[in-house]
């Protein structure tokens, strides 16, 4: 895989330069301090601690676009990355894609290739157990609702489909607490769900 990488400048003139919205920033858990950046129409940007930049986006990567809309780094060493993608009819990646990266590889690994939901991801977010949680929009023929799904590293699983207290509504950010609670902002308010149980708390 070819990697366009941007060195020779300090972090703050680079990010003067780059002129692309950012939508996410996480940085890589432990003694490697990386940075990883998603960003609207300017792909997923790696940030070491060497201040090298490396961009991937269609051009020189598998991934299908240059809108990342979330991402989520795993105990594992994955990080995930969630699109939400284009709204046409004839978009061969169903309006959206979940990828995962590990090892210079992304690797398509999308709930809507193997539950009842679509690949239009709104947000993802990883749980003490390295379980991806996973919010889904509608898609644009309307043929599925919004969802919330778990994979654990094996199977993926709709939860709306499972937990009737949980709504069928747009849900733009996920997060945990220490207690083992799963928050889920949404646009019919506050969803708490029990990490353990899965039971909706309010």
């Amino acid at each position: 895989m070819f990697m366009m990488v941007l060195s020779g400048m300090s972090i703050q003139t680079t990010i003067r330069n780059f002129q692309k919205r950012s939508v996410a920033i996480r940085f890589t858990p432990g003694k490697d301090n990386v940075m990883w950046i998603s960003t609207y129409d300017g792909g997923l940007i790696r940030i070491g601690e060497d201040e090298d930049w490396t961009i991937f986006d269609p051009s020189n990567s598998n991934l299908p676009y240059h809108t990342i809309d979330d991402l989520c780094l795993a105990n594992d060493g994955k990080v995930w990355l969630a699109m939400r993608g284009s709204l046409k009819l004839d978009d061969t990646y169903c309006h959206g894609a979940l990828f995962e990266y590990y090892d210079l590889t992304f690797t398509k690994n999308s709930p809507a290739d193997y539950i009842d939901v679509t690949n239009r991801l709104t947000a993802i977010a990883i749980d003490s157990k390295n379980r991806l949680w996973a919010a889904t929009s509608t898609d644009a023929c309307g043929q599925f609702e919004y969802a919330l799904s778990v994979y654990d590293g094996v199977n993926w699983k709709n939860l709306t489909s499972l937990v009737t207290e949980i709504p069928k509504a747009y849900m733009p950010e996920i997060t945990f607490d220490k207690k083992g609670f799963i928050w889920i902002g949404s646009e019919k308010g506050v969803i708490v769900v029990n990490e353990k149980t899965l039971d909706v708390i309010n």
